[in-house]
């Protein structure tokens, strides 16, 4: 029942100080009110801005004429599953492909493979791959072997992750380090990273390879550039859409340019469905880090606020 709107306009602050004001009287201002609020800071010209407020449900009567008619109350779930469905024979062959790939000496490798895959996930990377190769024309088992790559890329970065984040939970279930120990999630990581290369090179196509030797080396310095940035309440727009963009859409972007490259598309049209990952990838990270704040427990697979208590900011 809280009406959108303006509630605060003042003059443009020049200093931290103002601006914080600024702030802290709207934020008293909505403080009255029980329910959370979206804060909004609009800059109107050069001399003044104003703070908006919203309320916590989902915002109606978008406008954009880059949408089509009732986008604005499209979900995001029954959209996935419907992909999922549509995608339902390739990816059961995915896994299995992922859990063959798992076959290791040291029995621990596919109990803690089990353990990962076993977890749920939404297989994102591997249903980019599949679908663009299939919105540029192939249909054939290396579109297999390419998905199951992806997500033995994203699993293992997931596994380091939760060494660097101390993490004790992921997808609602004891985190491998938690479970089996740091120097093991460290070490299966690492195998990981290694079934993802042999699988690439045994495809043979060096710009599939490429691509995700790029994706590689983004998501390590995006992971070491938010690390060495927790904490730091001065960290700019730009740098944080450098760190989501290496840990986050480096990787749909190549899975969805490996997609494409099977496809045997021109390069313009390949670079346009890199690009389309890439801006997946920017959107899901942003959704996600912003239902840290406002998600529950059973729907992050781990306590509300983690990755603001572990400095990500």
């Amino acid at each position: 029942g809280f009406p959108t709107g303006q509630c605060w306009d003042g003059p443009r602050p020049h200093r931290r100080s103002e601006l914080r004001l600024a702030l802290s009287q709207g934020a008293s201002w909505v403080a009255s009110s029980t329910q959370f609020r979206e804060i909004s800071l609009t800059p109107w010209n050069a001399s003044g801005f104003g703070i908006r407020f919203f309320d916590s449900a989902p915002r109606r009567g978008l406008d954009s004429p880059n949408l089509l008619p009732d986008a604005s109350e499209l979900t995001a779930a029954p959209d996935l599953e419907r992909i999922i469905s549509f995608l339902r024979e390739d990816l059961d062959q995915v896994e299995r492909v992922m859990r063959e790939g798992m076959r290791s000496v040291a029995p621990v490798i596919p109990t803690i493979g089990e353990h990962t895959f076993g977890s749920g996930g939404k297989r994102v990377r591997p249903v980019m791959v599949l679908l663009a190769a299939r919105l540029c024309g192939y249909r054939g088992p290396r579109a297999i072997q390419i998905a199951a790559a992806a997500e033995y890329l994203h699993s293992a970065s997931l596994l380091h992750d939760d060494v660097v984040d101390g993490a004790e939970t992921r997808r609602g279930r004891p985190s491998v380090n938690a479970r089996f120990g740091s120097k093991l999630a460290i070490l299966v990581g690492d195998f990981l990273y290694a079934r993802t290369c042999q699988t690439l090179v045994e495809d043979g196509d060096a710009d599939i390879l490429a691509a995700f030797a790029e994706s590689i080396r983004a998501m390590a310095e995006g992971e070491v550039l938010q690390l060495t940035r927790s904490f730091d309440p001065e960290m700019s727009e730009s740098t944080y859409l450098e760190v989501i963009g290496g840990k986050t859409s480096s990787l749909l972007a190549a899975a969805s340019e490996a997609g494409a490259i099977l496809g045997g598309v021109t390069r313009s049209e390949r670079r346009a469905v890199r690009e389309y990952g890439w801006l997946l990838g920017l959107a899901f990270q942003l959704v996600d880090d912003a239902l840290d704040y406002s998600g529950s427990e059973r729907d992050l697979g781990k306590a509300p606020l983690t990755d603001v208590a572990e400095g990500k900011l």
